[in-house]
C-alpha cells in the first residue's frame, strides 16, 4: 500500500478523540523471517515431518494406514495455511500510534483492530535491532485489570524506529530509558 492510502486506512481506525502520531507498515522480509521461527510455525513442520516419515514406515512395510495418510492432508494444509498467513501478515499489517492507543491493524477492505493498547498498559520497552536497519520492539504490557501478570509482545520488523520511540517517549515520559 502507498503510505497515502495507508495513511486513510489507518485514519479510517481511529476513535473520534484520537490523534494520529505515527504509523508503518513492517519490511516484509524480516517479517517472514520472524513468524517462520514462532513456536505454532515450527510445532507444524514437526508434527508434519513425524507424520511423513511414519507414513514412510508404514509403506515400506505395505501397510499404510488410511488414518494416518488423513492426519498427514490435515498436516499439510494447515502447513500451507500458515505460510498463506504469513504472507498475507507481511503485505496487510499496519502499527499505528495515537494520542490514546498502540494499534496493529489488518487491512481487509476495512481496517480491523488486530490488536489494540492503551497506551497506560505499556510499562516497559525494548528494542532490538535487525541487519536491514529494521528494529523490533518489545513491549512488556500490563493487564486491563489488576488480576493478571504482564504480558509481552511486539512490533516487528519497523523501519522507521526513532520516529516511533520518540513520539511513544513525548506521549508516555515514563517510558523513558
Amino acid at each position: 500500500m502507498e503510505r497515502e492510502d495507508n495513511r486513510e486506512f489507518v485514519l479510517e481506525a481511529l476513535r473520534a478523540n484520537e490523534v494520529l502520531r505515527w504509523f508503518a507498515q513492517p519490511k516484509a522480509g524480516p517479517l517472514w523471517k520472524h513468524e517462520r521461527a514462532t513456536a505454532l510455525s515450527r510445532s507444524l513442520v514437526l508434527i508434519w515431518a513425524v507424520l511423513l516419515f511414519f507414513c514412510g514406515l508404514m509403506s515400506l512395510a505395505q501397510s499404510a494406514t488410511i488414518p494416518l495418510l488423513i492426519l498427514l492432508l490435515v498436516a499439510s494444509g494447515a502447513l500451507i495455511l500458515r505460510v498463506i498467513w504469513i504472507y498475507y501478515l507481511s503485505r496487510r499489517l499496519t502499527y499505528a500510534l495515537t494520542s490514546k492507543r498502540l494499534l496493529v491493524l489488518l487491512e481487509a477492505g476495512r481496517p480491523i483492530e488486530y490488536k489494540s493498547y492503551l497506551l497506560s498498559q505499556i510499562s516497559k520497552i525494548d528494542r532490538e535491532e535487525n541487519n536491514d536497519g529494521s528494529s523490533n520492539i518489545v513491549l512488556s504490557i500490563q493487564p486491563r485489570n489488576a488480576y493478571g501478570n504482564d504480558t509481552t509482545d511486539g512490533l516487528w520488523c519497523i523501519p522507521e524506529v526513532e520516529e516511533f520511540e520518540r513520539e511513544l517517549f513525548d506521549l508516555c515520559p515514563g517510558l523513558k530509558p
